[in-house]
């Protein structure tokens, strides 16, 4: 018989590292610097050009081309841990945020635990599940009740430099 604290043990490990493989993190991401864990684009595919998850303006038009800045810091975000396998979505110091868009990161507020669930071809699905209703980011109302198919839900993500 399995002791109580080491099958806890192994079940924080076991989950540590579903949250590291499922979004493409390092294992050693949350102990490394700010300067050596991955940054990614959160876009979305448009016949007008693509769509990024921007800090400042929530949704604008990807930002290419030679730049001291490309992509903009405002279109880098990383990917934190967080609770239950979730992760919090940061940009500095402020993270993405169910109730406000963004606002500063606290650790377990369960408006900043994102899921990212596969839509398929290397798409997601980034859903906060602390509401009664799951909520999707989406690009047309920032969040809504997740629709399966709705194509303003449906978002890569793109390692940055």
């Amino acid at each position: 018989m399995v002791n109580r604290g080491l099958l806890k043990a192994i079940m924080t490990v076991i989950a540590a590292a579903g949250v590291a493989v499922g979004f493409s993190l390092p294992a050693s991401a949350s102990a490394t610097p700010a300067a050596s864990v991955s940054r990614y684009r959160i876009m979305q595919p448009s016949s007008g050009g693509n769509v990024c998850l921007d800090a400042g303006f929530e949704f604008s038009k990807c930002q290419y081309g030679p730049s001291p800045d490309d992509p903009p810091s405002l279109e880098k975000w990383i990917l934190v841990p967080a609770a239950n396998g979730s992760v919090q979505i940061k940009n500095g110091s402020f993270c993405l945020d169910l109730s406000m868009f963004t606002q500063p990161c606290a650790k377990g507020d369960g408006a900043q635990q994102w899921f990212r669930v596969s839509a398929g071809n290397g798409t997601f699905l980034v859903v906060n599940k602390s509401t009664r209703f799951p909520q999707c980011l989406d690009s047309f109302w920032t969040f809504k009740t997740c629709v399966q198919g709705d194509k303003q839900q449906i978002w890569r993500f793109k390692l940055a430099s």
